[in-house]
C-alpha cells in the first residue's frame, strides 16, 4: 500500500482528508521543500510505537543493571545529598538575613547575654538547692540531676524584656 504524500501547503488545505486517512488506518507523509518532515499515523499505531519504545528502553536499563553499569543512586545516598543541600541552603539564608538585617544579630547577642546571666543565676540557685538537700538528707528528690540539667530551667529565670520584639 502506497503512503499518501503531500506537500506542506497542500497538507494545510487538506487537513480533513489527512485525518480521514489516519482514521482509516493509513499513514500520510508531509514534505516541505521536497524533504519529509512529518508523518501522520493512526493513534493506535503511535501508541503501540511508544509502548515498544518504552519496553526497549526498560530492557536496555535492565541489561545495564545486570552488567553492573547502572548509575542509579541508592535512596540513602540521595537522602544524604538532599540533607546536605538543605543545610547549605539554610546557612545561606541565615547569612543573608544577618547581612541584610544586622539588628537581628545584635538582638541575638543581647539574648545570649541575658541567657548567660540567667544561667549563672540558675547555677547559684541550684547550688543552694543542693546544699539544702544535703542538709535535709532524709528528703529524697527523684531525678535531681535530670531536673538540674533541664535547659528550660535556665529560660525560666531569663529576662524576657531583653528579647527582641
Amino acid at each position: 500500500m502506497a503512503i499518501l504524500t503531500l506537500k506542506s501547503d497542500e497538507a494545510r488545505i487538506r487537513m480533513r482528508d489527512i485525518l480521514d486517512e489516519a482514521v482509516a488506518g493509513r499513514e500520510v507523509l508531509i514534505q516541505r521543500y521536497d524533504k519529509p518532515v512529518a508523518v501522520v499515523v493512526p493513534y493506535e499505531l503511535w501508541k503501540a510505537l511508544k509502548i515498544a519504545e518504552a519496553y526497549t528502553e526498560a530492557k536496555q536499563i535492565l541489561a545495564k543493571i545486570k552488567r553492573g553499569e547502572s548509575t542509579w543512586a541508592d535512596s540513602d545516598e540521595v537522602m544524604r545529598a538532599v540533607l546536605v543541600r538543605r543545610d547549605e541552603r539554610l546557612e545561606q539564608v541565615i547569612e543573608r538575613l544577618l547581612l541584610d538585617y544586622p539588628s537581628i544579630l545584635e538582638a541575638e547577642m543581647d539574648m545570649d547575654a541575658s541567657v548567660a546571666d540567667a544561667t549563672s543565676d540558675t547555677a547559684s540557685a541550684l547550688a543552694a538547692v543542693e546544699r539544702l538537700t544535703m542538709l535535709f538528707a532524709d528528703v529524697h528528690l527523684s531525678d535531681l540531676d535530670a531536673h538540674l540539667s533541664d535547659p528550660l530551667l535556665a529560660l525560666e529565670n531569663a529576662n524576657l524584656d531583653l528579647l527582641p520584639q
